[in-house]
C-alpha cells in the first residue's frame, strides 16, 4: 500500500537522480531504474549488496550499488539527488547520529526535491522483528 504513496509522491521519475538509502534487496531501486531514473542504491549489509548485485546481473537493470552507511552519504556532492527513499532505515540509526544523518540528507537533496521516509507500521505488522529499535520514540526536529 505504501508503494502507491511513494510513486504518487515522487511522480514521474524519468531522468531524475534517486538515492535509495538502505536499499536492502534493491527492488525499489530497480523499479525506479526501469522508469527511467538514474539510481544509486546504498546498504550497509554485505548480504544486501550481494542480493542487489545478483538481481542487477540477472535482470540487466542498470543502477549503481554502494556499500556503506552515513559516511557513504557524506561522500556525495551537495545537491546531488532529486529524490531520496529511506525505507525502514531511520529506526536503526542511533539517536546521537540522527543530526548527522538529517544534515547529510538535506545537503545532498537538490532544491525543491523530495524525500520519502517510511518506518515499520506496528499496527499492520505487529512485533515482527521483536526489536526495540523499531518502536522507540524520537524527539528530533529538522530545521529547514
Amino acid at each position: 500500500m505504501w508503494l502507491h504513496y511513494l510513486f504518487q509522491s515522487f511522480g514521474d521519475v524519468a531522468e531524475l537522480s534517486i538515492l535509495d538509502f538502505g536499499a536492502a534487496s534493491g527492488h525499489k531501486a530497480m523499479l525506479f531504474s526501469v522508469l527511467g531514473a538514474h539510481v544509486i542504491a546504498i546498504d550497509i549489509a554485505s548480504e544486501a549488496i550481494k542480493r542487489m548485485q545478483n538481481a542487477r546481473r540477472d535482470s540487466r537493470i542498470k543502477f549503481d550499488i554502494v556499500q556503506g552507511d552515513i559516511s557513504a552519504l557524506e561522500a556525495f556532492k551537495g545537491e546531488s539527488f532529486d529524490r531520496i527513499l529511506c525505507s525502514e532505515v531511520i529506526e536503526h540509526i542511533p539517536e546521537n547520529t540522527l543530526p548527522r544523518f538529517c544534515n547529510s540528507i538535506e545537503r545532498v537533496l537538490k532544491p525543491g526535491s523530495k524525500m520519502f521516509l517510511i518506518t515499520p507500521n506496528y499496527e499492520v505488522y505487529g512485533p515482527a522483528e521483536c526489536s526495540p529499535e523499531y518502536y522507540r520514540g524520537f524527539n528530533y526536529q529538522v530545521q529547514l
